[in-house]
This record gives structure tokens, sequence and C-alpha cells, in this order.
């Protein structure tokens, strides 16, 4: 028994250890969702209508029947709309899941380069040359890491979207869309970087 209460007395004593490998490979990554509209032309109505009561509250005339009439029709065309909604949950990835993309990527697509000779002083360098398709690959391979799930309209969910799944979404989507989804992934990797660098920089936590 007095064994067992000073080995007791002495842990809590000791400088708590842990494993920083076991921490980074389970912590918390930065989540985000982006809303996804398919329906292009309720969308486009609706901009159209939101420009005609813009148009006629700055022509300051009395049209208030008119913007009301509009107001309902907006709001109509809205929950068509909203009918068309699919939400894109992503997660952040580490940058050391990043750099084994840009490995696989340029496994695939190998990295080409071309000499540059500076036409004044005559020094030649290796320049890289630019390789869409490999671009491209690289774009699909992180958004099937960064998107966790897709909800529909339904509230129905797919998880564990597939390269070809994601080929194919980015193929269909709408421009808009996939420009959304482009930023929220950029948006999840740059924002968490900014705010922990600014933590670190500015006792952020400490302010009031």
């Amino acid at each position: 028994m007095e064994n067992e209460v000073r080995e007791s007395v002495d842990a809590a004593k000791s400088p708590k250890t842990f494993n920083i490998v076991d921490f980074v490979k389970n912590r918390a990554y930065p989540k985000d969702e982006v809303s996804v509209y398919l329906d292009e032309g309720s969308a486009y109505k609706a901009a159209r209508i939101k420009d005609k009561i813009d148009e006629l509250v700055k022509g300051g005339v009395e049209t208030q029947d008119e913007i009301d009439l509009l107001v309902i029709q907006r709001e109509k065309v809205l929950a068509e709309l909203n009918e068309s909604k699919y939400l894109f949950k992503l997660t952040g990835i580490s940058e050391g899941q990043r750099d084994e993309l840009v490995a696989k990527a340029s496994k695939k697509f190998p990295l080409e380069y071309t000499e540059d000779k500076n036409p004044f002083s005559g020094e030649t360098k290796k320049v890289e040359i630019e390789n869409k398709e490999r671009d491209r690959y690289f774009t699909v391979l992180t958004w099937e890491a960064c998107i966790e799930k897709v909800v529909n309209p339904a509230g129905e969910e797919q998880a564990d979207l597939t390269f070809e799944d994601v080929e194919i979404l980015r193929e269909s989507l709408p421009l808009a869309a996939v420009g959304a989804i482009t930023n929220g992934i950029e948006r999840l990797r740059l924002s968490t970087a900014i705010f922990l660098m600014e933590v670190d920089n500015e006792d952020f936590l400490a302010k009031p």
C-alpha cells in the first residue's frame, strides 16, 4: 500500500509526457461547407428580378405595389432554387498530405524543363514547362481528399467520393459551383494558416 502511494505521488510530481506524432496524426482539421445550386435558370431569374427591384427603388417613383409584386416573384424563384441546393462538406488536409498529392501528380506527369537564356548576361537557367494535365490531375486529387461528403436537397448523404466521381463533378457542375468549391478548399488552407500565425505572433487569444 505504501509503495503504491509513493508511486502515485512520484507520478503526479513528474513532468507529463506526450507523443507529438500521435497528436498531429489525430489533430482536428478545419471544416467548411459550400452551398452549390444546380438550377442556374432560377439563379439567373432571381438575379434579374433583384436588379429590377433595385432600379425601381433608386427611381424614387411611387412604385411600391410593383416592388411588392417583384419581391413575391423573387421569393418564389428562390424557393425553387433552394430545391437544387447541394451542400459540400469540406475538410482541410495537412501539408504532408498535400505534398503527397503533388508527388503523385508529378509521378504521373513528370516535370519537364526548358532552358531560358538571358539576352543581356548570356546566362541560362532551367524553367519548368507548364503542364495543364498535371495541374488538372492534382486539382482532382485535392478535391477527392478535401470533400468529406455531399448532401442533396432531401438530406441524403454521399461520402467517400472517388477520383472518377470528382472528375464527373468538375465536368458537369456549373462554372460558379466549381469556383465556389475550389475557393472553399483554398480558404480552408489559407485562413487557418493565417489565423494560427496571428495567434502566435500577436498573442491573439489574450486580447479582450
